[in-house]
C-alpha cells in the first residue's frame, strides 16, 4: 500500500511541475499580447483581443496557483489540500470547456466580424482627428502584411477622412522612399492585394495556437484529476489503516 501511494504521489508531483510550466506559458502569452497589441487591438477591437489576453493571464495565474497547491498537497499527503486541489482543478476544467465552446462558436463568426468591424474602422477612422492609434495600426498592418486597403487599394476612395491628393496612404508603397509612390494605383510601386485575407489568416493562426495550448492544458488537467482522485482514495485508506 505504502509503495503504491508513494508512486502515485510522485506522479502527481511530476504532473504538477509540468502543469506549472503550462501555466507559466499561458500567463506569458497573455502578458505578451497585452503589452504588444495596443495598435492591433485598436484596429480589431479591445473587446476581442484585450479581454482574451487578460483571460489568458488570469488562467495562467490560476494554473500556477493550483499546481503549487497540488505539489504541496501531494508531497505532504494532506487529504484536505488534495480534495481542495481536485475541486478547484475540476472547476477550472469546466470553465475552460465552456470557454472553448464559446471560442469555437466565435471562430465561426470571425470572418463576418472582421469584415464588418475592421472595414468600417478603416473607412471611417483612418486619418480622423483623435484616432491616431488606429491610423498607426492600419499603416503598420499594410506595411507588415504587404497589403493595401481592406479588400483592395480601391477601398481608399471610400475612406471618409483620407483627404489626400494621393490614391492610397504611403504605407501601401513597396518602397516608401520613392517619390510619389502612392500617387496612383500601380502594381510596380505599391501593394495591390487587400489586407483582409492576410489579417484573417493571422488572427486564425493565433487563435489556433491559443486553442492548441488550451487543449494541451485540458489534457493535463484530466490526467491531474485522475491521479489526484487516486491519491485522495489511497491517502484516505492509508490514514484509516494507520489509525
Amino acid at each position: 500500500m505504502a509503495s503504491k501511494l508513494s508512486c502515485v504521489k510522485y506522479v502527481v508531483v511530476i504532473f504538477n511541475f509540468l502543469f506549472l510550466l503550462c501555466g507559466i506559458a499561458v500567463a506569458a502569452m497573455g502578458a505578451y499580447t497585452i503589452f504588444n497589441s495596443e495598435d492591433l487591438s485598436a484596429l480589431i477591437g479591445d473587446s476581442m483581443l484585450k479581454k482574451g489576453a487578460y483571460l489568458l493571464l488570469a488562467a495562467g495565474g490560476a494554473v500556477i496557483l493550483i499546481s503549487t497547491v497540488g505539489c504541496f498537497g501531494a508531497l505532504t499527503e494532506n487529504k484536505c489540500l488534495l480534495v481542495l486541489y481536485f475541486v478547484v482543478l475540476l472547476m477550472t476544467f469546466l470553465v475552460q470547456a465552456v470557454a472553448g465552446i464559446m471560442g469555437f462558436v466565435f471562430y465561426g463568426q470571425l470572418e463576418t466580424y472582421l469584415k464588418s468591424h475592421v472595414e468600417e474602422t478603416m473607412n471611417t477612422k483612418y486619418g480622423r482627428k483623435g484616432f491616431n492609434l488606429i491610423t498607426l495600426a492600419v499603416d503598420k498592418m499594410q506595411m507588415e502584411f504587404e497589403c493595401c486597403g481592406f479588400n483592395s487599394p480601391e477601398d481608399w476612395k471610400n475612406a471618409t477622412y483620407f483627404n489626400s491628393s494621393s490614391a492610397v496612404p504611403i504605407s501601401c508603397c513597396v518602397d516608401m522612399t520613392v517619390n510619389d509612390c502612392n500617387k496612383v494605383i500601380n502594381n510596380s510601386t505599391m501593394y495591390t492585394q487587400g489586407c483582409f485575407p492576410k489579417l484573417l489568416s493571422w488572427v486564425q493562426g493565433n487563435i489556433d495556437i491559443v486553442g492548441g495550448l488550451g487543449i494541451g492544458v485540458a489534457l493535463f488537467q484530466l490526467l491531474g484529476l485522475s491521479f489526484t482522485f487516486c491519491l485522495c482514495l489511497r491517502a484516505g485508506k492509508g490514514s484509516r489503516s494507520r489509525s
